[in-house]
């Protein structure tokens, strides 16, 4: 069976206008397998040779002064070159430098994108998760936490409050809960954009979910979906699957949303990315800031990835979104196993530099660099001003959780209309125990105070639709 282009069954139908464009046809061909297998391996070789080597601090200096001076805007950096500044935030991390790569990505950023940024809003659909990855509490052996799923009403309801609030990107995100995404997913995106669209028509979706296939991604871009964000964790697969060891995210799922046990997770996670551009949408991709001991060769593996993505594919990727998962602490504390299996990075000084990075390597107007809400605001908004153009602003990680901004409704609504699905027994349910769902430590600072600061660097929000025309 071909899984990239047989299709299945529900077809639903469209609500709300999606920026998805004419799906890829058979030509060409998808990126060869060996390809993805290889990412991680080339790019640690590159890094590893640069930093074995050395490079003096005055040769460094020129190096980095003549690589920043001679970027073509066309190109972005090589992975040698890309590999270079990496250097800077580890192994040769020279404060003046690390300055110079910043305030060149500042001047890219200005040339693409002004003073505009592009703010979304996740929206948790369930915490229910069948796979065990070690370094995220949302895994299935954690018992510590209370477990939801929301309803169509619940969707719709926190869609009104965030789209009345200003936001124009609505990203669909959960546990790995398959019988959730078989049976209710198409519902919620449809859900999700009626509601957004009728306050905000430049209102687009997108899912941070388990990996698909393109004929699942072209259906649910019936309903509305815009985009597909997929964060590797790792491109080293002995390291990825030390850390995933079972369930969908370890295994992937077929055409069905049934876990194929003993597949290939790890592949399939690497080519989520083409499926949705295959299938019309934009993609995201990048790894997370520390879970590998050479976190330089990760990054660089994503910059190889995306490079690959607009080389194969060409006008028919829309501008990539890399972002920047931080590895955070776990808020129930017993079941948080960072310092034991070795985390050695220290995320935030860094963060700023990364970003540059990111946004120097790839073409202009070809990436966008989004800024999460896993680093101190101060930070984000530093990291917006200097390279992103896409950022997350009131991050509550909890399904449900946005309810709690009008009261009201946790009052006329009873759990069986917000909630599909709870590990509670109780007849009620309290904002406290909605938000425990968090699992990951975020900086919940609210969207109005984002905007402020924003506005004191001299950035303007704008839909991230505008940006696609």
């Amino acid at each position: 069976m071909d899984l990239a282009s047989t299709p299945i069954q529900f077809t639903p139908p469209l609500h709300g206008k999606s920026t998805a464009t004419p799906a890829v046809d058979n030509n060409p061909a998808p990126i060869d397998k060996d390809f993805y297998r290889s990412i991680y391996p080339r790019c640690e070789a590159i890094f590893l040779e640069q930093q074995a080597q050395g490079v003096a601090k005055n040769s460094l200096r020129d190096a980095v002064t003549t690589l920043l001076a001679q970027r073509n805007g066309q190109t972005g950096l090589s992975l040698e070159q890309a590999s270079l500044l990496l250097q800077l935030v580890r192994h040769a991390p020279d404060p003046a430098l690390r300055q110079q790569v910043i305030d060149a990505a500042r001047q890219v950023r200005q040339t693409c994108f002004n003073n505009s940024v592009a703010t979304m809003v996740p929206i948790e659909v369930t915490s229910y998760c069948a796979s065990t990855c070690k370094f995220c509490g949302w895994r299935a052996d954690n018992k510590d936490m209370v477990r939801l799923a929301i309803t169509e009403t619940a969707i719709r309801e926190q869609a009104k409050i965030l789209a009345s609030m200003g936001f124009s990107h609505f990203e669909i995100a959960g546990g790995d809960h398959l019988p959730f995404l078989r049976n209710d997913l198409h519902r919620l995106i449809g859900a999700l954009k009626q509601e957004t669209t009728a306050i905000n028509p430049d209102a687009r979706v997108s899912l941070c979910l388990v990996p698909m296939h393109q004929a699942q991604y072209a259906q649910l871009a019936t309903q509305g979906l815009d985009c597909v964000l997929t964060w590797q964790e790792t491109y080293r697969e002995d390291l990825f699957k030390f850390h995933i060891p079972s369930g969908p995210k370890a295994w992937g799922i077929d055409l069905n949303f049934n876990m194929t046990k003993g597949g290939d997770g790890f592949l399939q996670r690497l080519q989520s990315q083409e499926m949705a551009i295959r299938a019309g949408l934009q993609a995201g991709l990048g790894a997370m800031i520390g879970l590998a001991e050479h976190t330089e060769a990760d990054i660089l593996s994503v910059i190889l990835h995306g490079q690959r993505l607009i080389a194969h594919y060409g006008a028919a990727v829309q501008p990539l979104i890399i972002g920047m998962p931080a590895w955070n602490n776990i808020t129930t504390e017993g079941t948080d196993n960072r310092d034991a299996m070795g985390f050695n990075f220290d995320t935030e000084p860094n963060f700023e530099l990364i970003a540059s990075i990111y946004l120097l390597a790839f073409p202009n107007r070809r990436a966008w660099v989004f800024a999460n809400g896993r680093v101190a605001p101060t930070i984000q908004t530093n990291c917006v001003e200097s390279a992103a153009f896409f950022t997350s602003t009131l991050v509550q990680i909890s399904p449900g959780a946005y309810l709690g901004l009008k009261p009201e409704l946790t009052q006329t609504l009873d759990k069986q209309t917000i909630f599909a699905k709870t590990s509670l027994d109780d007849d009620t349910i309290t904002q406290e125990q909605i938000m425990s769902g968090e699992q990951f430590m975020h900086y919940l600072m609210p969207h109005d105070e984002f905007i402020a600061l924003f506005m004191q660097r001299g950035l303007q929000v704008v839909s991230d639709r505008s940006m696609l025309n």
